[in-house]
């Protein structure tokens, strides 16, 4: 029964890849000089089907590859805090400031993950998020569930990542003023064309983003 299995399984894993026929004549050579015993190798077509056909949930992970923000970490840093000095300029349009709230304001990212990745941040200076006041989790409440709401009207987004990276470890940019990551997601959002060729499709100039989602914020 055992053995039937594994013809079975071998079968169907053929199948499957019918259309990559050199990856399956490498992988069968791979077993046949690994896994001696035909009754041995049907866990491994298991294994195999399974990762081509990116099955298992969670346990395969799928990963957002945004390989330009190289671009931000080559970059000449700005001196100081931008989240500090930026709203202190009073260049809101030049800077990308969306909107003052009166704890936060909301600016575009310059270096995005996705289109329409905004960025929630509290006026005050702290990288602790335990050291937020009730107003400042109050005003990031608010304005987060705002520019979901301008993001879905102006952008059509399929979903979001939000949340937020605290300390150098968990990946912040800027580790010393705590912000939120709004990030619009649409399925095939990163296709090959970033994860192979280092290329991202920008679909509109990053000011024209800006115009949109700043008209669609005042109605």
């Amino acid at each position: 029964m055992r053995e039937k299995t594994g013809q079975q399984l071998e079968a169907l894993c053929c199948a499957s890849c019918v259309s990559q026929p050199t990856l399956f004549q490498n992988s069968k050579i791979l077993f046949r000089d690994t896994v001696p015993p035909p009754r041995a190798r049907w866990p491994i077509f298991v294994l195999f089907y399974l990762v081509y056909n990116n099955v298992g949930g969670g346990f395969f992970m799928n990963h957002l590859f945004a390989t330009w923000r190289m671009d931000y970490i080559m970059a000449p840093k700005h001196e100081g805090c931008i989240f500090c000095d930026f709203p202190a300029e009073h260049r809101d349009e030049e800077r990308y400031i969306l909107h003052r709230g009166a704890a936060c304001f909301v600016i575009l990212n310059l270096y995005p993950y996705n289109p329409g990745h905004l960025m929630v941040v509290p006026y005050r200076h702290t990288n602790l998020y335990e050291s937020l006041m009730d107003n400042e989790h109050d005003d990031m409440n608010r304005l987060t569930a705002r520019a979901v709401q301008v993001l879905k009207r102006v952008m059509l987004p399929e979903g979001f990542n939000i949340g937020m990276n605290l300390g150098k470890t968990a990946g912040a940019g800027m580790v010393g003023h705590l912000h939120l990551h709004v990030v619009p997601r649409w399925d095939g959002d990163n296709n090959f064309m970033a994860v192979t060729a280092d290329t991202r499709v920008v679909p509109e100039a990053l000011n024209r983003t800006y115009q949109k989602l700043k008209e669609s914020w005042e109605q």
